[in-house]
C-alpha cells in the first residue's frame, strides 16, 4: 500500500512490497501514483530515467486499471514470469523471444488495432506456415488474456481476435529406411558421449520426443513387464510405452549409475544430433522424425488406432491421420499373398 506526503508542491509516494521500501518524489500527485502503480504490480522499476520523463495520469483508465507502455512490457513480463512455470517453457521461451524482434511490440498500447494483428498475421504467412503463425497467436493471446485476467491490466485482447489461416494440408509423414537409422546410430557411436547412439534407436523404437528422454528415471523403467512410465510430457498427461524387444535390448545394456537413463539436457541431445547427422551425411532428417517413424511403424505391427495413440501420447486421433499406416512394399507383398 502507498502512503504519498505533498510538500511544497511536490508529492512524495513510500510503498513497501515483498519486504522492499521504495521512496521517490515528483513533481505531481498523478506521476507519483502511477510510479507506484507499476511498484505494486511486480514491474521492473530499476531503469527509471525514461518512465520518470514520460509517466502520466493516461498510465491508467478510468476504473484505475493500468495500461502498460507498449506491448513489449505485457510480453516481457509474461515471459519473466508466467512462461517459467509451464511445462513446454523451453518451447515458448523461444517463441516469445522471436515475437519480442517484431517491430509491432514497441508501438504504444492504446495505438494497438486489429488491424495491427491483421498486418502482421499477413506478413508472417509470407514467411512460414499457417501452423507456425497459429502457433506464435496462441502465446501472444496467452500472455493478453493472463494481462487482462490476473494482472487486471487494461490491454486490447479483442484486437488480437483475428481469424487464423487454415491449417497446412497434413501430407503424409515421410519414412526414414532402416539403413539411414543404421547410419546415424554409426555415426553417434562416434561421438564424444556415450546417449545419442541409443537415443536414436529409441526413439525409432518408442517414438518418444526429444524433450521425454533428459526425464526417463530408472524408477520409470520397468523391462520385466516390458514398459516405462513417461512423465512431465509435452500434453500434461503421464503414459505408459510398451517396449519393442529392441528397446529393451538397448536400455539393458545401459549404466545404471545416474538417476536419469539418460543424464542430458534437451539442448545438448539437439546439438550432439546436428553434429551427428553431417558426420554421417544424412540432409534433412529431424530428431523428431523418428518420433514420425516409430509411429508409422507401430501401425505396421497391426496395432490400432486407439493402441497407437496410447504410444505416442496424442490428444486426440485425429492427430494420427497424417501418418503412414503401412509401407507400399509391405502392402504390396500382401496383396500378393507373401504375408499373412
Amino acid at each position: 500500500m502507498a502512503t504519498y506526503t505533498t510538500r511544497n508542491g511536490r508529492t512524495m509516494v513510500r510503498i513497501r512490497r515483498d519486504g522492499v521500501t521504495k521512496t521517490k518524489t515528483f513533481g505531481t500527485r498523478a506521476e507519483a501514483e502511477a510510479w507506484a502503480k507499476r511498484f505494486e504490480v511486480g514491474l521492473d522499476i530499476t531503469n527509471e530515467r525514461d518512465f520518470f520523463n514520460k509517466v502520466a495520469p493516461e498510465a491508467f483508465d478510468d476504473d484505475g486499471r493500468y495500461v502498460p507502455v507498449n506491448m513489449r512490457e505485457l510480453l516481457e513480463k509474461y515471459l519473466r514470469e508466467e512462461t517459467p512455470k509451464k511445462r513446454s517453457a523451453a518451447q515458448e521461451t523461444q517463441l516469445m523471444k522471436q515475437v519480442l524482434t517484431f517491430d509491432w511490440v514497441n508501438l504504444e498500447t492504446r495505438r494497438v488495432r486489429r488491424q495491427t494483428f491483421n498486418e502482421f498475421r499477413d506478413s508472417r504467412l509470407k514467411q512460414v506456415k499457417a501452423s507456425s503463425v497459429r502457433r506464435m497467436f496462441d502465446v501472444i493471446r496467452s500472455a493478453m488474456n493472463h494481462a487482462n485476467k490476473e494482472w487486471e491490466w487494461n490491454v486490447p485482447v479483442d484486437a488480437v481476435k483475428v481469424k487464423m489461416p487454415k491449417t497446412d494440408v497434413k501430407v503424409s509423414v515421410a519414412r526414414i529406411p532402416q539403413s539411414v537409422i543404421d547410419k546415424l546410430i554409426e555415426a553417434a557411436g562416434k561421438a564424444n558421449n556415450d546417449y545419442l547412439a541409443d537415443l536414436i534407436a529409441l526413439a525409432a523404437e518408442t517414438g518418444l520426443r526429444r524433450g521425454e528422454f533428459p526425464k526417463l528415471r530408472w524408477s520409470d523403467v520397468d523391462l520385466d513387464n516390458g514398459f516405462i512410465s513417461v512423465r512431465e510430457t509435452k500434453t500434461g498427461y503421464d503414459r505408459d510405452v510398451v517396449l519393442t524387444e529392441a528397446a529393451k535390448a538397448v536400455l539393458r545394456l545401459r549404466k545404471r549409475d545416474t538417476e536419469y537413463v539418460f543424464p542430458v539436457t534437451e539442448e545438448a541431445i539437439s546439438q550432439s544430433w546436428k553434429r551427428t547427422r553431417r558426420r554421417a551425411g544424412v540432409i534433412g532428417v529431424r530428431f523428431h522424425d523418428l518420433r514420425h517413424e516409430a509411429i508409422s511403424r507401430f501401425f505396421e505391427l497391426g496395432l490400432t488406432a486407439p493402441e497407437v495413440q496410447h504410444q505416442s501420447g496424442h490428444q486426440t486421433m485425429s492427430q494420427l491421420d497424417r501418418y503412414s499406416h503401412g509401407s507400399r512394399d509391405r502392402i504390396a507383398a500382401k496383396l500378393r499373398g507373401e504375408q499373412s
